[in-house]
């Protein structure tokens, strides 16, 4: 006859147990140190002006801009007026609109290649957007 049941050494869990340290949560409205205010608002200023300061001059200056193209920029700079405040109050959600902020970045120059532009500021935009997003993931994990 054979036998189904389970010895001792198999229903044992092997799993470690979670610690405090391990397992800390977090929510948006978490106050976040001085460090991290300085630094997120240092990466919004350098950030922002690395990917101005390199963009060309446009093509056409009477162009309209296309409907997407001002989508994204009217949400970036909410984004940017909504980090402006929660860094400002020192909350965690403040380094979530950073992080937002440079994806959008990141998909604002993906945009941009999709339409045609190539080119350093392209590059640069790129860069700034992922080193914008980079930041605010970070502080927002570790604050």
């Amino acid at each position: 006859m054979l036998d189904f049941r389970r010895s001792e050494t198999h229903t044992q869990s092997t799993k470690p147990p979670e610690t405090e340290a391990v397992r800390r949560e977090w929510h948006l409205d978490d106050r976040i140190g001085p460090v991290a205010t300085a630094f997120a608002a240092v990466a919004w200023v350098v950030f922002t002006w690395i990917s101005v300061a390199v963009q060309p001059a446009p093509a056409d200056p009477a162009a309209a801009p296309d409907t997407l193209a001002l989508l994204i920029s009217t949400v970036w700079t909410m984004l940017l007026f909504a980090s402006i405040a929660g860094i400002g109050l020192r909350q965690r959600w403040g380094l979530m609109t950073t992080f937002a902020g440079g994806a959008l970045m990141i998909g604002a120059s993906l945009y941009c290649y999709a339409t045609g532009h190539t080119g350093i500021w392209l590059a640069t935009q790129f860069v700034a957007g992922a080193g914008l997003a980079a930041t605010g993931a970070v502080l927002a994990r570790n604050a």
